[in-house]
C-alpha cells in the first residue's frame, strides 16, 4: 500500500525520469496525455534533481518550459517553468533529490503536454525527474 502523503501521478506517468541534463542543445521529455484541454487546475507539475547532482557551469543558463498540444505532434510553448544559471565565477549546483519546483498546469493548456529542456552550457550535468501530479480535493 502507497504512503499517504504519496504523490498521485496521472497515469502513472513521468515526463522525465532521470533525463541527462542536455549540452548546449535542446531535449523534450515524454508527452503525457492528460485527458482533456484545460485541466481545470487539478494537476501540477514537479520538478526534482534526479540521481545525479545537477552542475550548471559559470553563467550558463538551463531552462525548462511546459509545451502543449492538441494531436500530440505539434507542441508549443505554454510557460518557462524554471530557470537556472551558473554563478559569474563558478559552476551552480543542486543536489540530488532536491525539489525544484511545482506548478498547475495553467488552463490554457491542451490535451497533451510535455518539458522543453533548453541548455547553452556543453559541460552540464546531472540529471532530472518531472511528473504531473493530480492535485487532491
Amino acid at each position: 500500500m502507497a504512503a499517504l502523503n504519496a504523490d498521485l501521478k496521472v497515469y502513472g506517468k513521468n515526463y522525465s525520469d532521470d533525463i541527462a541534463v542536455p549540452q548546449n542543445t535542446t531535449a523534450y521529455s515524454s508527452s503525457v496525455d492528460t485527458g482533456t484541454k484545460g485541466v481545470l487546475g487539478s494537476i501540477n507539475v514537479k520538478l526534482f534533481v534526479g540521481t545525479t547532482e545537477l552542475s550548471v557551469a559559470a553563467t550558463q543558463i538551463l531552462t525548462v518550459t511546459l509545451q502543449s498540444s492538441a494531436d500530440n505532434i505539434s507542441f508549443t510553448d505554454i510557460i518557462l517553468l524554471y530557470t537556472i544559471t551558473g554563478a559569474a565565477q563558478a559552476a551552480t549546483t543542486a543536489a540530488a533529490g532536491l525539489a525544484l519546483m511545482q506548478i498547475v498546469i495553467p488552463p490554457n493548456a491542451l490535451r497533451y503536454t510535455r518539458l522543453k529542456y533548453i541548455s547553452d552550457d556543453a559541460a552540464g550535468t546531472g540529471t532530472l525527474i518531472a511528473y504531473p501530479q493530480y492535485l487532491p480535493r
